[in-house]
This record gives C-alpha cells, sequence and structure tokens, in this order.
C-alpha cells in the first residue's frame, strides 16, 4: 500500500493506494477525511474507476460506484452515530445503514430485548432474552455464567443446554472456548498477539490434552486438526491461512487470507481458493464487523456476511448475502464485563 499526506501541519494520510508486484499504483484506492483534531470523519472504498490507467479518480471522472463510511461526534469526542452509504455515479447515494449508537439496560434487537443482572462484584450473572407475544413481554430463554475467584468467565450454563466452558491462561489469555458442538484452543506469542486457533474441539476435550487438540504445523502428525495461523506487522494481522484435512486423495488444503490496513482498521480482505476474491469490512461504530461488501467481477458489489450482535459483541445472528441498498446491518457493542467471551 502507499500513503498519501495532505497539505498542511497535521500529517495524517488521505489516499492509500494498493500497488502491484511492480510497485505500480493500481485502482484499488481508499480516500479519507478527518476533522481538526484527527478523527476520521468520512471514508471511500470499495471504488469503481472510470480510467483505465493511473490517475484512476481525479475530480473529473471519479469513481463509477464506490462505498462511503460517514463518521459523527459529539461536543466530547464521543462517536455519536456511524452511517454507511453505497454510491453509483449520477444516481445519488442510497443509505443502507445509518443508526445512533445508543447504550440502554434493556437493549432490543431483532424482536428481542436482552435484561442482564449482575452480581455485588459487577459481573454477569444472568441474561433473560425476552420477546413480546400479543403485546405482552416474556423470558424466552435465560443463561448463566459462572467466574473464578479473579473474575474471569469459566462457564455459560454450566450443566444446561447450551453450556460453553472458558479457560484461560496464567496472564489471562483465552487458552480454549468449546461448546457442546463446537470450539478451539489458542496461542499467543510473548506480546499477546493471538499466532494460532486450532479448530473442531468440543467440551469433553482436555485442555491438558495438547495431542488431542493437535493440529497442523506442530509434531504430533497422526491429528490434524483446522489451524489457522496469524502473521502480523506490528500488532495489526496482515495475512492468516487457514489449514484443513480434505481426504487421502486430496490431503491438505490451504487458504491464505492479506488484510490491507487504512485509517477504519482493516480496510481490504483479498482470500485465496474456491471461495475466495476480494472483500471491504463495513463496521459499526463500536469496530464490530456488521458485513462485507463483495466484489464480483470489476465493478458488482454485494452486502455479504452480514451480523448482528448482542449487548457483549458476541454474534446474534448472521445473514448471507443481500442487495445493495437495501439492507439494514445492526449496531452492537464490544462492552463486556470482566471475564466477558
Amino acid at each position: 500500500m502507499r500513503v498519501g499526506a495532505p497539505d498542511g501541519p497535521k500529517r495524517v494520510f488521505q489516499t492509500l493506494t494498493k500497488l502491484d508486484g511492480a510497485g505500480n499504483p493500481t485502482a484499488e484506492e481508499f480516500h479519507y477525511q478527518f476533522d481538526s483534531v484527527g478523527r476520521l470523519t468520512h471514508a471511500a472504498f470499495a471504488q469503481t474507476a472510470q480510467n483505465g490507467s493511473a490517475p484512476y479518480y481525479t475530480a473529473e471522472e471519479p469513481a463509477d460506484s464506490r462505498a462511503h463510511a460517514v463518521y459523527q461526534y459529539g461536543p466530547g469526542g464521543q462517536m455519536w452515530g456511524l452511517a454507511q452509504y453505497w454510491e453509483v455515479l449520477g444516481t445519488g447515494e442510497y443509505p443502507y445503514s445509518s443508526e445512533p449508537i445508543v447504550g440502554s439496560r434493556y437493549y432490543s434487537m431483532n424482536g428481542a430485548a436482552y435484561v442482564p443482572y449482575y452480581d455485588e462484584l459487577g459481573l454477569r450473572e444472568r441474561l433473560d432474552v425476552m420477546v413480546n407475544s400479543s403485546g405482552a413481554w416474556a423470558v424466552s430463554r435465560s443463561e448463566f455464567y459462572t467466574y473464578d475467584v479473579l473474575g474471569q468467565l469459566t462457564w455459560r450454563n454450566f450443566g444446561l443446554t447450551g453450556v460453553q466452558r472458558y479457560v484461560w491462561d496464567e496472564v489471562n489469555r483465552a487458552q480454549s472456548i468449546c461448546g457442546e458442538t463446537v470450539g478451539a484452543r489458542y496461542e499467543y506469542r510473548a506480546d499477546g498477539m493471538r499466532v494460532k486457533k486450532v479448530a473442531d474441539l468440543t467440551i469433553t476435550w482436555n485442555p491438558g490434552d495438547e495431542n488431542q487438540g493437535s493440529g497442523f504445523y506442530d509434531e504430533n502428525l497422526s491429528v490434524n486438526k483446522p489451524t489457522t495461523r496469524y502473521y502480523y506487522d506490528g500488532q495489526m494481522c496482515v495475512e492468516e491461512d487457514y489449514t484443513v484435512w480434505v481426504g487421502p486423495f486430496q490431503g491438505q488444503s490451504t487458504e491464505v487470507t492479506r488484510y490491507g490496513v487504512g485509517a477504519r482498521g482493516i480496510d481490504w480482505m483479498e482470500k485465496s481458493g474456491s471461495g475466495g476474491g476480494v472483500s471491504f469490512p463495513l463496521y459499526d461504530g463500536h469496530g464490530n464487523m456488521i458485513a462485507t461488501l463483495s466484489r464480483s467481477g470489476s465493478g458488482s458489489f454485494a452486502v455479504s456476511n452480514a451480523r448482528s450482535y448482542d449487548v457483549w459483541g458476541s454474534t446474534w445472528g448472521t445473514s448471507r448475502t443481500t442487495s445493495l441498498g437495501f439492507s439494514t446491518c445492526g449496531l452492537g457493542t464490544t462492552s463486556r464485563g470482566r471475564g466477558g467471551s
């Protein structure tokens, strides 16, 4: 990527350009605007160029289509809202996500209300999910949480349906999170950044049994569960690979995902393999990725992998693909009590 800085004393970049293998600029370009104190106010991405060569975007020939993220801040500097738009040249802008960030004890989403309860230490001990039927609210289901003496979450729904176990290492990093059907264990480097995830584990797995929880790229060659490795530039993830066993004739398969880092964080993703391609993350004001803009061909996009979140940042629901201009993506939060997952 190549970064361009604006004129003036504040040196924050306004353009970010992806370079090809020879170091030449490509049409993959990102534009940013900041306020006087350096806060991001506007980002343009997923652009389709009119020009066939650099410069790909000019005042006379701007992008044929592009996505926008527009940020609003309060007097105290807190973010009040984030609106996201899809623009097609000559047809105007169509908002597909435009909601304020609201905090409340009772959090309503997708027809359900979440009511949390806390113990005397401020730890969430129960969460009631309520639905409205014929004008009356009733508890649809409840979740219960158990903690260790350090306040780290150890169980969700212990002894009940939907049980999940959380295991932490000596420096409070998640060592494994396992449920009845899915789970994973994690490895970290010295500064705490995750370097490996081994999946396909369940709650019956013993965290002390590293052989049974073995993935690829270790000394145990008899157990190779799906494995993801993470690579960083400093502390920002720029690449990951996912390796899975396909079968005795195909052997193992590895998919690589590369990330481009911009003013919004990860601004661009490219994945290899049969389901690969280029996509652009869409975020809410809390940093949750609420969907992706997936590119098909040179200039066709669709909103895919839309997600909604509960009050603690856990994924509440997903949908695969929706049409541009008509998808409303739910806002969530990443706020968690101590021991949150």
